[in-house]
């Protein structure tokens, strides 16, 4: 799903076999990705590399990560 601000998608990242993008935004995409070492299926939500330096957004990135997931 490569577009003109969004690269293509790696094979690989780390220890994680990316197998499509679910969505993206304004902050970064999300990624269907299996992990090589347990076999786990895994959303990994990856920033934008502009934003890594911005502490608002770390932090609200952060807290995105503590959300419980939706039943």
């Amino acid at each position: 799903m490569a577009t003109a601000s969004a690269p293509a998608l790696p094979e690989l990242i780390d220890h994680y076999r990316v197998e499509r993008e679910l969505g993206s935004g304004a902050m970064g995409r999300v990624l269907l990705v299996e992990d090589t070492v347990t076999g786990q299926r895994l959303a990994l939500k990856l920033m934008q590399g502009r934003l890594a330096d911005d502490p608002r957004f770390i932090e609200r990135f952060s807290r995105d990560l503590k959300r419980p997931p939706l039943a």
